[in-house]
């Protein structure tokens, strides 16, 4: 038996995890940047007892067509898995200095649902090298992670996962124009959108 035979399921686990979760964090705020006017007068509770119904549906129709998608699976290397744990580490890193800033009611949306006033708009810390530090560590983790599996269906969904998350910013920006106006456009004016401009945001 190979060495790594005992990575075959880990592989197996992480991809089907990616496969379910990823389509549906993608939906989830699709739905929610472009649509906040509706979000909000439906209220906090009903928007989010709406969501877990559509990512739930998400959710499993994406688990019944999971073996299509996984079924080629290339070999396991070592190589790939170190190169796809460092990747991983520096998302870790990224993610640490974005939770000193994020709440658990602004990571799932609150501010953009609810109708008690703007909400902060963060500029300190990591956020002073890029605007979206959150989805720069998706996207590099996510990556790591698909060297880590190294299924032809992970690359795929990767690349697929990174112009979601692009439309995602895309579509936050302009609702956090609506919201924040002229601090905002003066924010984007001095900070990056994704890629910091060095690697002292890493020192930050």
């Amino acid at each position: 038996m190979s060495d790594w035979a005992w990575l075959e399921s880990v592989r197996y686990f992480l991809a089907v995890v990616l496969w379910i979760f990823l389509p549906a964090a993608i939906t989830y705020w699709l739905l929610i940047h472009p649509l906040t006017a509706f979000w909000r007068r439906l209220g906090t509770t009903a928007t989010f007892v709406t969501m877990g119904v559509v990512l739930a549906a998400v959710g499993w129709i994406a688990w019944q067509f999971r073996e299509p998608v996984l079924e080629h699976r290339y070999p396991t290397r070592g190589v790939f898995i170190v190169l796809g744990l460092l990747l991983y580490a520096l998302a870790a890193v990224i993610e640490r200095k974005c939770r000193k800033h994020l709440k658990l009611r602004i990571l799932v949306g609150v501010p953009e649902i609810s109708d008690q006033g703007p909400g902060t708009l963060l500029t300190e810390g990591i956020y002073a090298h890029t605007r979206n530090p959150r989805y720069l560590d998706l996207m590099i983790g996510i990556g790591g992670l698909s060297l880590i599996i190294n299924y032809h269906g992970m690359y795929w969904l990767f690349l697929a996962t990174c112009a979601g998350l692009y439309l995602v910013v895309l579509l936050e920006e302009r609702e956090l124009r609506q919201r924040f106006g002229t601090p905002y456009e003066e924010y984007c004016r001095t900070v990056p959108r994704l890629l910091p401009r060095s690697w002292a945001f890493l020192r930050t």
